[in-house]
């Protein structure tokens, strides 16, 4: 990751958490207990913050997060994303590959929505089932040599764009084939869409236990770096970021989590 895509990145993580640090002062005015869902929302819609992510940073404060007001902000979010004129038709098949993740246990499941599982914040590889393959912008049951395509696992370690922040490069591996990921994007809410080239055999529809994750040369920057970089310093009194080890994240959330709870007595 170039020094610009840190910074970046560390500025989008960083608005986020300036943002979560405004609604605790409030909420703690206030005497409330619970995250808005709203708020939730818009740390998912603009800053790419998935819902358990900012379930872990209110647990750090003490806080819960109203997961019902979450879900019904992004139902609002889904319904108005069908009026876009020209991009109605491209949205219909991405929502079409959504729902074709309903009842994969591997996938997210929030009350009557489906969303991709996230898996990249303590790994940067993964495997999962070729779910849907697009090519053209339509559904196909496989895709050969040399063939742009987008796919779709219920199951990801790759970030999507999201928050001013790039999409992941990889590799996606089944027993027959090979695709190059040069990108990946979240064109409707809940659904990460892999880019990218088959360069060599065959790829299909339902193959099991695919490899999915980065190599040497792909930039598994995100993923990789957020459990990295987000650590929550609760003793200070307002949420940091710095460079810290998995280690570190669970032992700080532990130790501060009742510093906090004994904080707001």
């Amino acid at each position: 990751m170039s020094e610009q895509e840190e910074a970046r990145f560390r500025e989008t993580i960083e608005r986020g958490l300036g943002l979560l640090d405004e609604r605790f002062e409030r909420m703690s005015a206030a005497g409330q207990t619970t995250l808005a869902g709203a708020d939730a929302f818009q740390l998912y819609d603009t800053y790419g913050f998935p819902l358990d992510l900012t379930q872990v940073i209110s647990a750090e404060r003490g806080y819960e997060v109203d997961v019902p007001g979450y879900e019904a902000a992004l139902q609002v979010a889904r319904e108005r994303s069908e009026f876009k004129g020209e991009s109605q038709a491209v949205e219909a098949v991405y929502r079409e590959a959504l729902r074709a993740l309903a009842d994969n246990p591997d996938a997210v499941s929030r009350g009557s929505s489906t969303e991709v599982r996230f898996t990249g914040y303590d790994q940067t590889d993964d495997r999962s089932t070729i779910a849907v393959i697009l090519v053209g912008g339509a559904l196909v049951p496989s895709a050969g040599e040399g063939t742009d395509v987008e796919i779709v696992t219920p199951r990801t370690p790759f970030y999507g764009e999201a928050g001013g922040q790039v999409g992941d490069r990889g590799v996606i591996e089944t027993e027959t084939g090979v695709v190059e990921v040069s990108d990946v994007q979240k064109p409707v809410h809940g659904l990460s869409v892999h880019r990218g080239k088959v360069r060599s055999g065959t790829i299909s529809r339902g193959q099991r236990r695919a490899a999915v994750g980065g190599r040497p040369r792909s930039r598994r920057h995100t993923a990789k770096s957020l459990p990295r970089l987000i650590c929550f310093i609760s003793r200070s009194g307002r949420c940091s970021v710095r460079t810290c080890s998995r280690r570190d994240l669970s032992s700080d959330r532990t130790g501060s989590a009742s510093t906090s709870r004994t904080a707001r007595r």
